[in-house]
């Protein structure tokens, strides 16, 4: 029976696969494939297709470890102790405080009667803690998810109006379709698909969402009727201002139960710094391809609002308190909480900022936290359900507002960005106004589609760097390090040509100091002929071409060819190679290449575009340089 190697070769020879083929014989379509210079050969042993497979079936053991990874709390419950409870108490009921009368207010943004933001609130707090990775996040309804479910209902209802007296038909349906896409993509482990979202992307959805829902719920604070808050912002604002002498008693109720609300907020903040010490329509959703139809296209925005929302406060959150939080894991928390929320009578929901805040200011200890919040949330169902039939929505719109505020960029963040990167700030006016002016939706795609055309365009228009060697000193107190122990003072100025000792060390440092260098040291250039080339940017097939035409026009603009007036006749020199103007000279002055040493530091992956831009380098360089041989080195330092 021939054997697995006996197989492969025979198959590659019937497909014209040549193995091993000497150099000679290569036939090209033009592109190089070995260098001129012939290199020290290395042979490695080639992976069978029986070790690619084995090495992606995964173990009994790996499988084991993936399900024990979907249930953190395994991790930390078993060591649940009395002072844990304490805190996870006085956290979760102070969450429960919050987190009803934020409920009802957001179940209004999405067109839904009051009491289905209280079931998304419980069902969220109840579910994640089995899933989390975080000790400080709430799962709940949110302002900005609770619009874009908003919008989702209201074109569901235009186009059937036979959902008009049931629009929860449509929130549930949309929270189990993009709650189902979001634990996929969890359980894959795909969580780093969040990392494509950009800090300053995320900032000016935020602050442009705060905007969009504040503009929305001022007319419902002041009474103001007569036209559509669902309208762009830019209108919905141009509305308010024409209807201001509308307004009627709601604005009394609006505006006091907003001023309050500061009032205890400020409160609250100045106790906190004088004292820092802590002290009915459960069904199964109806989905169907006509449900499905009417929101369709809203459902990447409304993933993504669930994405970048609840990963950016959790990471945050867990800066802040110094652990670390899992991507993929929190979609699979998020995923389950959406996919069995509307079987209790929940609409999408996702992390929320403010009632994070409050959490951790509160002292949780431990996810279980949200259990108390959600016995919390479940009396106010079954207890208080009366009561919220007067609720004015004047009274609601206030909460909305005042949780909002939080939500919007300080100036300072924005200098912030300006200071670390000039396009920030751009890209995040650009993300609010586009967002004013439009929808949420659009201020999303734009934003994330600016940063990533920056990024492409950088990557591009990346380049290496060419180094020059420096001796530094470690320097403790006002001495040098090493044997003399002599003060720092009496070493004077550093020149780069002075003598090694025991107390220096040489660091190479890009030669033109466009990596912040201190200008003012003076870099050793090698020895002329000699280049030491460091890639800054990941080596591919986006910025391979820009980066070693920057090498290659260097060592040109730096040298001269080996041989001079290789052409005996101008007619022979090449037309990219026209050599010096009629009566000039070669410039005779300027070294010939000797060696390029390469410096991988920054690299840690190449593709087959990068190696042949490599290889055809290389040949051009040694073509310029023969006679001679150029040496090639390459490593990281």
């Amino acid at each position: 029976m021939p054997s697995s190697s006996q197989i492969g070769h025979g198959l590659a020879k019937a497909l014209g696969i040549k193995l091993e083929e000497p150099e000679t014989e290569r036939v090209t379509r033009g592109e190089s494939i070995f260098s001129i210079q012939t290199a020290d050969s290395f042979f490695e042993e080639q992976p069978t297709v029986k070790e690619v497979i084995s090495a992606l079936i995964p173990t009994r053991r790996g499988i084991w470890n993936y399900i024990l990874s979907l249930f953190p709390f395994v991790s930390w419950i078993g060591f649940y102790n009395v002072q844990w409870l304490i805190g996870d108490l006085v956290a979760g009921i102070t969450i429960g405080a919050v987190v009803v009368p934020q409920g009802m207010a957001y179940a209004k943004l999405a067109e839904l009667p009051v009491q289905f933001g209280l079931y998304s609130s419980f069902v969220g707090v109840i579910i994640y803690w089995f899933f989390a990775t975080s000790k400080d996040i709430t799962i709940g309804p949110v302002a900005v998810l609770s619009t874009v479910t908003g919008t989702v209902v209201d074109n569901a209802i235009t186009a059937h109006p036979e959902y008009k007296d049931v629009p929860w038909v449509i929130a549930s349906a949309l929270a189990v379709i993009c709650g189902a896409i979001v634990l996929f993509i969890g359980l894959i482990r795909f969580g780093w698909i969040v990392e494509l979202i950009p800090v300053v992307s995320l900032a000016a959805f935020m602050t442009g969402s705060a905007i969009n829902i504040a503009a929305g719920q001022v007319p419902g604070l002041l009474g103001i009727k007569g036209f559509s808050t669902r309208d762009s912002t830019y209108l919905v604002i141009i509305n308010t201002l024409k209807g201001l002498p509308r307004t009627n008693l709601n604005a009394a109720i609006g505006l006091t139960a907003l001023f309050l609300l500061y009032l205890i907020r400020f409160a609250c903040s100045w106790a906190a710094k004088k004292n820092p010490s802590r002290f009915t329509h459960a069904a199964v959703p109806t989905i169907n391809v006509d449900i499905i139809s009417t929101f369709v296209s809203e459902i990447p925005a409304t993933v993504i609002v669930l994405l970048i929302e609840h990963i950016a406060i959790s990471k945050s959150f867990g800066r802040v308190n110094n652990y670390r939080i899992n991507p993929s894991q929190e979609m699979v928390a998020i995923g389950v909480t959406n996919v069995i929320g509307p079987f209790l009578g929940g609409y999408p929901a996702t992390g929320s900022f403010s009632r994070t805040a409050i959490k951790s200011k509160a002292g949780v200890k431990t996810p279980f936290a949200g259990v108390i919040t959600g016995i919390i949330v479940l009396l106010a169902i079954y207890a208080l359900t009366a009561v919220f039939f007067y609720i004015p929505n004047a009274a609601l719109a206030a909460v909305i507002i005042h949780a909002v505020g939080d939500l919007i960029t300080s100036p300072n963040t924005v200098y912030t960005f300006w200071r670390v990167s000039p396009l920030e700030p751009i890209i995040f006016f650009i993300g609010v106004i586009v967002t004013i002016f439009t929808t949420i939706e659009i201020g999303i795609y734009t934003t994330i589609v600016i940063s990533f055309a920056i990024f492409i365009v950088r990557n591009l228009k990346a380049k290496g760097a060419f180094l020059g060697r420096v001796q530094v000193h470690s320097v403790v107190g006002d001495h040098v390090t090493g044997h003399d122990n002599r003060p720092a003072s009496e070493y004077g100025t550093f020149k780069p040509d002075s003598g090694h000792n025991a107390s220096s060390r040489s660091v190479f440092l890009p030669i033109d100091h466009q990596d912040g260098s201190n200008p003012g040291i003076e870099l050793a250039n090698p020895y002329p002929g000699i280049f030491i080339y460091r890639f800054s940017e990941l080596l591919n097939y986006p910025s391979v071409s820009h980066t070693m035409e920057y090498l290659v026009e260097t060592v040109f603009a730096r040298t001269r060819p080996t041989t001079l007036n290789a052409y005996k006749r101008r007619g022979d020199r090449p037309w990219n190679d026209p050599g010096p103007k009629k009566n000039e000279e070669e410039n005779t002055n300027l070294p010939t290449l000797k060696a390029i040493i390469l410096d991988f530091s920054a690299v840690n992956n190449i593709d087959v575009t990068s190696t042949q831009m490599l290889i055809d380098i290389r040949n051009q360089l040694d073509r310029y340089a023969a006679p001679d041989v150029v040496d090639w080195a390459h490593g990281m330092h």
